[in-house]
């Protein structure tokens, strides 16, 4: 199931139609929409990482 999972989120397809079906199909299978939500909680989404990113270019260039 996790290996469908992945292959549904990565949106083999790219239209914007199978992108909501992929989506519908994950969000209506309960353990697949949580084991998604719980992934995503454990992601930095700070900009720490960004910051230091522009940091080391500006050094870069410099």
């Amino acid at each position: 199931m996790l290996a469908m999972i992945s292959a549904l989120l990565a949106f083999a397809k790219a239209t914007p139609d199978d992108a909501e079906e992929n989506s519908m199909l994950v969000y209506h299978d309960g353990q697949a929409w949580k084991r998604l939500q719980r992934r995503a909680m454990l992601r930095d989404l700070s900009w720490k990482r960004s910051a230091q990113r522009y940091l080391k270019l500006d050094a870069a260039l410099l």
